[in-house]
């Protein structure tokens, strides 16, 4: 049986990054949020070639194709955080959009649950507790220029402009290198790198301000058993890296798994009695530009990272059973395993809780420029009226009573507000005026409003203004449309939502058009 090591290695980030992420526009070059295997081995065969002075011949070198072109799998980097390593989160969670809670589908009857958006990205895993991770960028922008003259100018005739989208300096990214023994220990000796440690330059634009990284290699060591205990009748598997097959085409999940891992397992196995369950995934695919080539590589299809699957066994596991199902998590499925790809792992954990860490938020920038402010406070108050007309909706909706022969009442009650002017007087007004025309009268219009009621409340009794609390916006929470982090840096100051005149304004001019319209409907269900 192969004797399998891996060596762990972190990768700090000593300038911007620029990894190219897959879609691209003209303008706009994106990065991802890890360093991708792809990029891991060519950061090691650089040190390997410069080590061992192999110049532009390095592919004359047995022991260079034998490392690199199969015997050795470098995984993906994945951002880190105090020295942990976070990992793609599986596509089956799902957070509550109100709460921090969680759900797991792969864990239930898989029924997408209301209230619920789906938690993307990457987190660490401890036990149950999920902290999610997120890279660090920055936008810069650059001037094309192509001519010496041009260059010594610091200026572009033709105005040529260009943005990349980069890593932070300062951060880390943890990845491993898994083969046999022997192999991982012939790597360490060949390289020859101080203290483990030494400096690459990778990404877009390598050779100016961006790429400069240090990378350093702990020691080798024993990778992991699969734990007897953890094998049952029904065991999740999740794609800790893209899994690409040799397809030139994209095809459906169940078909990928079925010919890159289920059929290999069956192959190497005692036991041929394996299948697969429910599959939460998304397809990928992975094409580069390869410089040595100086052409593109095919693109090549697959699932992406995350994609989690059920792996169902009728019979007991056996040993061997065991030892194959071990040898695809060590190894890897599919196509380009010595680039990362095709990694796999189990995901026990059954109940998820987000942890969210309590440690002292970095300084925010402030926003200086005035116009900006000034731009961020009018699209502040914009959000704060949508959300009062939606609630001015949902309350007109909800209006019980005898709405068919109001049409005519609630227009009138629209024209008390009178025209958008002087906002701040808004709520006096009308209530002077429905004081004047309603008071205790029998007037047509109250008449109309006898029995209307919004909620346990008098619509008759609301409009009065005399009982503040019974205003239907007063509680409204407005905590998601003005963060309050925002409002700081804008100099903004959430209203007071009883007192502003604005909205009482939008509010009741929302509120009488939405129900007239459901009186026009009730009049007509009624005439039918």
């Amino acid at each position: 049986m192969k004797e399998m090591r891996k060596i762990s290695l972190t990768i700090e980030a000593l300038s911007p990054l620029v990894l190219t992420a897959g879609s691209q526009g003209a303008i706009l070059t994106e990065s991802g949020d890890a360093i991708s295997g792809s990029i891991v081995r060519g950061m090691i065969a650089a040190r390997f070639i410069e080590a061992q002075n192999l110049g532009r011949a390095a592919h004359e070198s047995e022991a260079f194709r034998r490392l690199f072109a199969g015997a050795l799998k470098f995984s993906a980097a994945y951002p880190s955080k105090g020295g942990e390593s976070a990992m793609r989160l599986p596509l089956s969670l799902q957070k509550d959009k109100l709460s921090p809670a969680l759900a797991d589908l792969s864990a239930s009857d898989g029924t997408a649950l209301k209230g619920y958006k789906p938690l993307k990205g990457c987190g660490i895993v401890r036990g149950a507790a999920i902290e999610r991770v997120e890279t660090k960028k920055n936008i810069s922008l650059h001037m094309s220029r192509d001519e010496d003259g041009e260059r010594l100018a610091g200026k572009s005739t033709e105005g040529g402009i260009y943005s990349y989208e980069s890593l932070l300096p300062g951060q880390a990214f943890c990845g491993e290198i898994v083969g046999e023994a022997a192999d991982i220990q012939e790597l360490l000796t060949s390289i020859d790198c101080e203290d483990g440690a030494f400096l690459s330059q990778i990404g877009k634009s390598r050779s100016t301000q961006y790429g400069l990284c240090r990378i350093a290699l702990n020691a080798p060591a024993p990778l992991e058993p699969l734990a007897q205990s953890l094998l049952s009748s029904t065991l999740r598997l999740r794609l800790a890296t893209p899994l690409l097959s040799d397809a030139a085409f994209s095809r459906n999940a169940r078909e990928v798994l079925d010919e890159e891992i289920l059929a290999p397992l069956k192959e190497s196995a005692e036991s041929d009695d394996f299948s697969l369950g429910r599959i939460f995934a998304a397809s990928a695919s992975a094409s580069n530009f390869v410089g040595v080539w100086n052409m593109r590589r095919p693109t090549q299809f697959g699932l992406d990272a995350g994609s989690i699957f059920e792996l169902k066994k009728a019979s007991p596991w056996t040993s061997r059973d065991a030892a194959a199902l071990a040898a695809i998590l060590a190894e890897g499925a599919g196509s380009r395993t010595e680039e990362g790809f095709g990694r796999l792992a189990l995901w026990t954990v059954d109940a998820p809780t987000l942890f969210e860490s309590t440690q002292e938020r970095p300084e925010r920038r402030t926003v200086k420029s005035e116009r900006a402010r000034a731009i961020v406070r009018a699209v502040l108050r914009r959000r704060i009226a949508q959300s009062v007309r939606l609630a001015a909706y949902k309350d007109a909706s909800a209006l019980t009573g005898r709405l068919a022969g109001m049409t005519h009442a609630f227009a009138r009650l629209e024209a008390m507000l009178g025209p958008r002017e002087d906002l701040e007087g808004a709520p006096a007004r009308f209530r002077a005026k429905f004081a004047a025309e309603v008071g205790a009268k029998r007037t047509p219009l109250a008449r109309h409003l006898e029995g209307v009621k919004l909620g346990a409340a008098e619509l008759r009794d609301i409009l009065r203004g005399e009982r503040p609390e019974l205003s239907p916006y007063a509680s409204l929470d407005l905590s998601a449309e003005v963060p309050q982090e925002l409002a700081e840096d804008a100099g903004f100051s959430r209203p007071a939502l009883k007192d502003d005149g604005e909205i009482f304004y939008d509010y009741w001019l929302w509120f009488f058009r939405h129900a007239r319209k459901r009186a026009v409907q009730q009049r007509k269900e009624a005439a039918d």
